[in-house]
């Protein structure tokens, strides 16, 4: 009786049906890992689209400047927007005859296919700070920016600061005879979207050296 060279049917379906398993498991262990690394990817832009964009506007509001008696610095925050004075500007060399105080505003243009966070800034002060100036974009898929304001009465969604010749009125977003001031600190949050449908947020707290009511600070020292 003569041995047969060849394989069995059988032994063909086996062999088929292992090498079919062996590669869906490499087939989903490479998907597997495409995935993460497009994850990790993605994570990576959103933190390196946030880390320098909140930094930039703690540095701006941290260093919000406001005199009551001049009417070219105010601070006027809502829930979305904010426009103020600083004293953060940075010049692009040192011969640069230019101050380091500015004009700076932030808001989102939705007016584009993806949302853009804006800064608007100028460097001459007029009698108009709440408008002006050149106005850039410092991040896209930011969808949404809010801010809240710390004063006197605690956190608050809008601010309004105004100076004026004979001096401001209103703070904290109250219309009042009480002398215009900055808040203490600002809270800012971000929602950066990475490009598909997750959203990142991101929040931050920045306090203000300059801010607070100065009159009643120095009663309350006196006091003690």
């Amino acid at each position: 009786m003569r041995k047969s060279n060849g394989f069995t049917l059988v032994e063909i379906i086996v062999a088929v049906t292992i090498t079919v398993a062996i590669l869906a498991i490499v087939y989903t262990t490479y998907s597997t890992a495409l995935n993460s690394m497009e994850n990790i990817r993605k994570r990576i832009n959103v933190y390196g689209t946030a880390r320098p964009v909140l930094d930039q506007m703690t540095r701006d509001i941290s260093c919000a400047y406001f005199n009551a008696d001049d009417e070219r610095t105010a601070f006027v925050g809502t829930p979305d927007t904010l426009d103020f004075i600083t004293l953060a500007h940075s010049r692009s060399s040192r011969d640069d005859k230019e101050s380091d105080i500015s004009e700076v505003g932030y808001f989102i243009n939705t007016e584009t296919d993806t949302p853009l966070l804006m800064r608007r800034e100028s460097t001459y002060l007029d009698g108009e700070p709440l408008s002006g100036g050149d106005v850039s974009v410092i991040a896209d898929n930011v969808t949404a920016v809010s801010f809240q304001y710390y004063g006197e009465d605690g956190w608050t969604d809008s601010w309004e600061a105004l100076g004026e010749e004979d001096g401001g009125e209103g703070s904290g977003g109250e219309a009042d005879e009480e002398e215009a001031f900055l808040p203490r600190a600002v809270s800012i949050t971000l929602n950066i979207t990475d490009g598909g449908e997750e959203t990142w947020v991101f929040s931050t707290d920045t306090t203000i050296p300059l801010g607070g009511e100065k009159e009643k600070e120095e009663e309350e020292e006196e006091k003690k």
